[in-house]
């Protein structure tokens, strides 16, 4: 990404206010994605339209709109989520902060220019007009101040629930947009890294036999044991019982001894249950790991391989990792 999300909200809204968009959720989730960085595409699309000074029309904006960002990924729901509706909200009342702000200033200048016109009019009652002026100085700084602090404290909602938009729910940990994303960054770097796919094994059976309140303890416990084991790199869940490893920089007889390492303090744990501490035995989860290469047209190819590396782990055993 280019900043921090603060900055980048402001390079949004200086965007918008530059080629005269208003800044309603549309136009600013089209801006915040280019500006950002998270959608390469959409980035280099607009720039073909705005780098040679050209201004962006709201058709443009609409046609990039519709073209990158409408439709949903596959297996997402068309129902707005909470964090999407946060994100959306918060976007509405900044829009409006800066509006206000805007208002404030542009009113304290239209009587400014007012007051001028009196001195040049009525100079014998300079100490009056002078007065009043600075009256209207204290009352737009304090409207002023006012609505810098609102601002503020919107944009530290912002960050938050973006924040949640990439976080799972259950884990904590980085969900698969997250974790997409990461793979984005890397690619773009041209980094080495290796995807380690780690699936916790006859997890069915314990949301079966002890129901997904325990299911979600355990899948808790290992997202902390993952996280611990493979610090610094980044552990995400990829969906349902599936964790997703990114280890960036490291050969991949050293991503598969960090993956061991992480299997094997999580085999080692005894879970019982909270109410009864009658014991659930031992929890194991199988990995298959593989690289990145320059082959692969997209990161979708790494993990295509490394699925089947797991599903091979699974059919010889479980409680294993395989790299390839």
């Amino acid at each position: 990404m280019s900043g921090r999300p603060d900055e980048i909200a402001e390079e949004t809204m200086a965007f918008l206010r530059h080629h005269r968009l208003e800044p309603i959720p549309q136009n600013y989730t089209l801006c915040y994605a280019a500006l950002s960085g998270t959608h390469p595409a959409l980035r280099k699309a607009l720039g073909e339209i705005s780098d040679e000074g050209i201004r962006v029309t709201q058709k443009d904006a609409d046609e990039l709109f519709a073209q990158f960002l409408a439709t949903l990924p596959l297996g997402l729901s068309t129902e707005e989520p909470d964090h999407a509706r946060a994100l959306r909200h918060q976007a509405l009342k900044i829009a409006d902060a800066v509006n206000d702000a805007a208002g404030v200033a542009g009113a304290f200048n239209l009587e400014l220019s007012s007051d001028y016109d009196r001195l040049k009019s009525d100079p014998a009652n300079v100490a009056t007009i002078l007065a009043t002026t600075l009256d209207r100085s204290r009352k737009a700084e304090n409207e002023l101040a006012a609505a810098m602090a609102e601002l503020q404290t919107l944009r530290s909602e912002l960050d938050a629930a973006r924040e949640d938009s990439t976080r799972d729910a259950v884990t904590n940990l980085r969900n698969r947009r997250a974790l997409l994303a990461h793979l984005t960054e890397l690619a773009e770097e041209k980094r080495d890294h290796v995807l380690a796919i780690c699936d916790v094994d006859y997890f069915k059976s314990v949301n079966d036999r002890y129901g997904h309140v325990v299911g979600d303890r355990v899948l808790k416990s290992i997202a902390n044991a993952l996280s611990m084991a493979c610090a610094p790199h980044l552990v995400g869940r990829w969906g349902g019982e599936e964790f997703l490893v990114i280890i960036a920089d490291t050969e991949l007889s050293d991503a598969q001894r960090i993956i061991e390492e992480a299997r094997e303090s999580v085999a080692s744990r005894r879970y019982k249950l909270r109410e009864t501490d009658e014991p659930l035995g031992s929890i194991t989860f199988s990995a298959g790991l593989t690289c990145v290469n320059d082959t692969d047209n997209s990161a979708q190819d790494a993990l295509v391989r490394a699925d089947k590396l797991l599903y091979r782990a699974k059919s010889e055993g479980r409680n294993r990792s395989i790299a390839a």
